[in-house]
């Protein structure tokens, strides 16, 4: 199991961690695919070229995939798009936004990969990431590094001590 900490590994069996793995391999492969595609459409007419379809920059940390383990037991998939700084469009936060607007809003577990094939260590979130993720999802478990060198296993609370949160709102108090 992809873990250092094995904090879920009672609640995770080995057949989801397995769906896990595919699901963020895949997901570096079509991140890969697509800074493939938006750099060969940039190179044959111009940074803005439709001629292949949109073309976008290729992701600032390279291809990066990323499986997001819901609560029910569904598995949301993300993609890093690309961009200046390798934020707005992270694998980590399309698969949550994808997941809550198809209507979940209990995450477990959180797998990256990395690399054209899917098998390399992504890193870790960014902090902006994080905060983000916090927002949805503070007791999210994160996993990183390789199938073979695990890393993170850390939730999203524990990543970034001392976030912003819902809490710190006049008028509200987090549960």
């Amino acid at each position: 199991m992809p873990t250092t900490r094995r904090r879920t590994a009672d609640r995770t069996s080995e057949e989801t961690w397995a769906e896990l793995e595919q699901v963020a391999r895949a997901a570096s492969r079509r991140s890969a695919a697509i800074a493939r595609r938006g750099t060969d459409a940039a190179a044959e007419g111009g940074a803005g070229s439709t001629a292949g379809g949109p073309s976008t920059p290729p992701p600032a940390r390279g291809p990066r995939g990323a499986a997001l383990l819901c609560r029910d037991g569904s598995v949301f998939a993300g993609a890093e798009l690309g961009g200046g700084d390798g934020v707005a469009l992270s694998a980590e936060r399309l698969a949550v936004y994808d997941a809550h607007l198809a209507g979940k809003a209990k995450f477990r577990v959180l797998l990256l990969r990395g690399g054209a094939r899917g098998g390399q260590d992504a890193g870790p979130p960014t902090s902006a990431t994080l905060q983000v993720l916090f927002e949805f999802a503070p007791d999210l478990v994160v996993h990183w590094g390789t199938k073979t060198n695990p890393q993170g296993g850390r939730t999203v609370r524990e990543l970034l001590p001392g976030a912003f949160g819902s809490g710190h709102l006049a008028g509200h108090r987090e549960a």
